[in-house]
């Protein structure tokens, strides 16, 4: 059976500067951070490093996004800076024997392994692979920026994999927030990726709080 849902807070939202600061706050609150990592190639923005995952203090399990057009060769480096799950993007695979073969890498590295479609990828590239993954992450926006609206056509794909197999992670990552938190978890999505609806608010730890209550 699919786990209970919980939210993981996305750090792409909150201050630069001021990284460690927010994850101690959150830290008492959930179970896991998101931690997005762009290399102006597969998406335009550049942003964060192995380093931001390595210098990062915290009790939490670091999910490390990669949004990079090379992340065979990278993940080496993510999980030797202390990632405890690494989630690669399905488009940059040709078959499903390159993409298995590359979630299998990561277990190697003794860390769990996600596979992410984008809005516009049909399930049917990943169903073959979804035994090699502990985890699905569909994207509700186009990757590569916070902030933006959740597309609510990605739900249909979320409900198609929750049919494919019961007891796999599914994670939503894109426009989640208070009024949208709901749908996604109706939908089959037990972990929800939370970026702005949290770090853009008065306060953080009150905006986890409000939201865990709306899943429960």
């Amino acid at each position: 059976m699919a786990k209970p849902p919980q939210i993981i807070p996305s750090i792409l939202s909150a201050e630069r500067k001021r990284l460690q600061h927010y994850v101690e706050l959150i830290e008492p609150h959930v179970k896991a951070i998101h931690i997005d990592i762009m290399d102006g190639k597969f998406v335009p923005q550049e942003n964060f490093c192995p380093e931001t995952v390595e210098l990062l203090r915290t009790r939490l399990h670091k999910e490390v996004h990669l949004m990079i057009i090379d992340p065979d060769r990278e993940a080496e480096d993510y999980a030797a800076a202390g990632a405890d799950t690494i989630i690669i993007h399905a488009e940059l695979f040709d078959d499903p024997i390159s993409l298995s073969a590359a979630l299998k890498n990561i277990r190697k590295l003794k860390t769990r392994a996600g596979v992410s479609i984008n809005p516009e990828t049909p399930v049917s590239k990943i169903k073959p692979v979804i035994k090699d993954a502990d985890l699905v992450l569909v994207m509700t926006v186009h990757p590569g920026r916070g902030g933006q609206d959740m597309i609510p056509e990605c739900l249909k794909k979320v409900k198609e994999i929750r049919k494919l197999s019961k007891s796999i992670d599914i994670e939503v990552d894109g426009g989640i927030n208070k009024d949208t938190i709901k749908y996604a978890v109706k939908a089959g999505a037990n972990r929800l990726v939370v970026g702005s609806a949290i770090f853009c608010q008065e306060d953080p730890v009150d905006a986890i709080i409000s939201m865990k209550k709306l899943i429960e």
